[in-house]
């Protein structure tokens, strides 16, 4: 829903705008500036229209995908296009290789190929990064992030590791109550 306060939100940063990059870059920084703007745990996005409730404290979710779901909405607020997309994992590199979940099955396992975004001992999983897709590139709110295309958010932006592993109950990692259940090998960015 277009609100005064929604409009006067989006314009603010988006002051002094004159390209749609200008626009989208201005509404990137408003949103990942801050640490995160709300994370897990703090809003619903279920409506399109709820993701502006992470702006707000609401109490359920937030998380990149609905992040950039958030930024989408800022910038076609103004008038530029733009669509929300997944980063995933990948073993294949170039521009358009790391938009699916990849699985494979091995001796009757069923694995999937997830990012690791812990820099330390420990995992840090997620079956993949949101992304506001607009004015010609590929943003990350938070960690804010920005490249020409998933392949350059993947290896050159977000640097995870990469793993193959099985879930609990075959789940799809990203699905409601998914979780590792066993670690295999390690997949290099490609």
């Amino acid at each position: 829903m277009v609100t005064e306060k929604r409009i006067d939100w989006a314009c603010t940063k988006a002051n002094g705008a004159t390209t749609e990059d200008d626009v989208a870059d201005g509404i990137h920084n408003g949103l990942g500036n801050v640490d995160p703007p709300y994370e897990p745990g703090k809003c619903d996005p279920r409506q399109r229209s709820g993701n502006w409730l992470l702006m707000s404290g609401c109490p359920y979710y937030g998380e990149c995908d609905e992040q950039a779901a958030l930024m989408e909405l800022g910038v076609e607020l103004l008038g530029v296009g733009a669509y929300a997309d997944k980063v995933h994992a990948s073993s294949n590199s170039g521009a358009g290789n790391c938009l699916d979940l990849e699985n494979k099955v091995e001796g009757g396992i069923k694995k999937w190929l997830i990012l690791d975004f812990n820099t330390g001992a420990g995992y840090n999983w997620n079956a993949f990064e949101g992304c506001c897709v607009t004015a010609g590139s590929w943003y990350a709110v938070w960690p804010k992030r920005k490249a020409s295309d998933d392949y350059n958010m993947l290896r050159n932006q977000l640097t995870p590791q990469q793993y193959w592993v099985k879930t609990y109950y075959d789940i799809r990692p990203g699905a409601s109550g998914w979780g590792v259940q066993m670690v295999y090998d390690e997949e290099p960015l490609p």
